[in-house]
């Protein structure tokens, strides 16, 4: 494990048990697909849109009911 403070770099080692390991790795794999998925969907205009409609549709129903 790695992680940056103050813009140095540190590697860290630790004991897990192997269930927690695999599920963190799990884990892992699930946010990078996220994370690619939020980077194809932030490239592609018409889901930007889409989205700030959605928002706005969002804003107005919210303000109906309060």
């Amino acid at each position: 494990m790695e992680y940056s403070y103050d813009n140095q770099v540190k590697k860290v080692k630790f004991n897990i048990p192997v269930d927690s390991k695999e599920q963190v790795i799990a884990l892992k794999e699930e946010l990078e697909k996220w994370e690619q998925g939020v980077s194809l969907a932030l490239g592609d205009k018409e889901y930007i849109a889409l989205s700030k409609e959605l928002d706005s549709i969002n804003d107005e129903i919210i303000k109906q009911i309060y």
